[in-house]
């Protein structure tokens, strides 16, 4: 019976351990991306949480697709920022550049100040991304958790954490009665030992002959 419990718990553990680890190296693996795709990301999340971009989604401006158009627009801004890496635009030219997007793709006419706060904080984002400073985009994306990809992998994560939770504890349960067992069995094999010492076993409690 101990060899069976040990067996039984070894099996437990190293299934336990094995979901931790890949665990570990599926968010290892998240961390360390490209810094290109953390740009690309606090750019839609800048874009997607833009005041412009939340009425445009609300009053389904320039058609039915607009959350696709939302995640478009913020795809072509980041690719018009890499297109010149050694020249990036700046303040102004951005707010022209989202205002023609906003025109033909949204159907709408964007006043002169409305792109101004979103032109620089793309500008800035960019700026963090070209000085190397990923950790900042990454503090950028989560400090925005409204948005859909955010609340996903919030999701994600918290379902496997509450996983590795429920599995810890039913090990450690397993464990709880695999050694319950062997000290019943233990104590069992004393009782009957006793047998030769002039005593008779009657259930747990012994007796003299």
């Amino acid at each position: 019976p101990t060899q069976e419990s040990n067996t039984t718990h070894n099996t437990l553990h190293n299934a336990f351990m094995d979901r931790t680890c890949r665990l570990i190296k599926k968010m290892a693996s998240e961390d360390t991306r490209p810094p290109v795709d953390a740009l690309r990301e606090a750019f839609g999340v800048a874009i997607a949480t833009w005041d412009v971009m939340k009425t445009a989604v609300d009053q389904q401006w320039g058609g039915g697709d607009v959350e696709d158009k939302v995640a478009w627009l913020g795809d072509i801004v980041t690719d018009y920022f890499l297109e010149f890496p050694d020249d990036p635009p700046v303040t102004m030219e951005v707010i022209s550049y989202l205002s023609e997007a906003i025109e033909n793709e949204f159907d709408t006419l964007l006043e002169d100040d409305v792109a101004v706060a979103i032109s620089k904080l793309l500008c800035e984002l960019y700026d963090k991304f070209t000085a190397g400073n990923t950790e900042a985009l990454e503090k950028f994306i989560a400090s925005n958790p409204s948005t859909t990809a955010a609340v996903q992998v919030a999701e994600v994560q918290d379902t496997e954490v509450q996983t590795l939770q429920h599995q810890l504890v039913d090990t450690e349960l397993a464990t709880a009665d695999i050694q319950s067992s062997v000290g019943a069995d233990s104590k069992l094999d004393e009782e009957e030992d006793s047998e030769d010492d002039g005593w008779e076993v009657a259930g747990r409690r012994g007796k003299k002959k």
